[in-house]
């Protein structure tokens, strides 16, 4: 059962992830307020949660500086409030990587990895925030790779998609043989309304803990999509692989994500790619 007597402030209201948790919260009648990172209410006592789905660009480029890190200047609105609980969406890249593939738990180590700034931004800025407010109000989520239907985003699914429609193409910079966690976003979404819903705190992983690796999940989008192949560039090498233990996650949610999901799931966004298509080419 998901508590409704539950106000929560989502901050980041055209964030890609923050629009699949704004239709989870709609879905499971969840009573919510959405602002940008610019118009946060100066008074938080109506609400029991904040939710940070922002980020500076300079985050990714930057050495960490309280200016450029959202969460440190949300937290800190958050920590003059007794009762409010925060939650702060960090990634995975906090772990580093290990082409091992040992499922990292939220007890492994901690790694800054010299070439990743935004790994080693959410470590300090993880660090920041358990500063700032007490562990019964702070929710630390560590995600997977979170995908979705991207088109026209800068990202690896949104890259795929744009090539695949312009080339009936994916191509890749690095070996299809990489393995990584990838979990759907509206699943990632879920998820988090049942940790807020059951007011759990601490550091939580949300990853489906499966490896798949981008030559299956691509031929996935390509089968859906209905035409197109899989290509990578040449001595593209095996890199930056992962999977995430969220089995702390499962014990709360009851609930695991099965591989066949997630290639579903990106079958349906080839689908999806076909159908705009098909459509755009009707309306000219």
């Amino acid at each position: 059962m998901i508590n409704q007597d539950i106000k929560i402030l989502i901050v980041g209201q055209n964030s890609f992830v923050a629009k699949y948790f704004i239709k989870a919260c709609v879905e499971n009648e969840i009573d919510h307020y959405v602002c940008s990172h610019s118009n946060i209410p100066k008074i938080l006592s109506d609400f029991n949660w904040v939710v940070n789905f922002t980020i500076n660009p300079n985050f990714f480029t930057q050495k960490h500086t309280i200016s450029i890190d959202q969460d440190a200047l949300i937290a800190k609105k958050v920590s003059a409030y007794k009762n409010l609980k925060y939650v702060m969406i960090s990634s995975r890249l906090v772990y580093g990587y290990d082409n091992i593939l040992i499922p990292a738990s939220e007890e492994h180590e901690l790694q800054h990895v010299n070439n990743v700034i935004y790994g080693s931004n959410k470590i300090l800025s993880e660090k920041f925030c358990r500063s700032l407010i007490k562990p019964q109000n702070l929710l630390i989520t560590r995600g997977s790779n979170m995908f979705g239907y991207e088109i026209r985003r800068k990202s690896f699914i949104g890259i795929a998609l744009n090539r695949l429609l312009s080339k009936s193409e994916i191509l890749l910079d690095i070996s299809e043989k990489t393995v990584r966690d990838f979990i759907p976003v509206n699943d990632f979404a879920s998820y988090l309304i049942q940790l807020i819903s059951k007011n759990c705190t601490g550091i939580y992983n949300i990853g489906s803990g499966k490896g798949v690796t981008l030559e299956d999940l691509c031929n996935s989008i390509i089968k859906g999509y209905g035409k197109g192949i899989l290509n990578t560039t040449s001595n593209a090498p095996i890199k930056d692989q992962f999977i995430l233990d969220s089995q702390k996650l499962y014990k709360i949610t009851k609930r695991t994500i099965k591989k066949s999901e997630i290639m579903n799931y990106a079958k349906n966004i080839g689908k999806k790619l076909k159908m705009e298509n098909e459509a755009n080419k009707n309306n000219v």
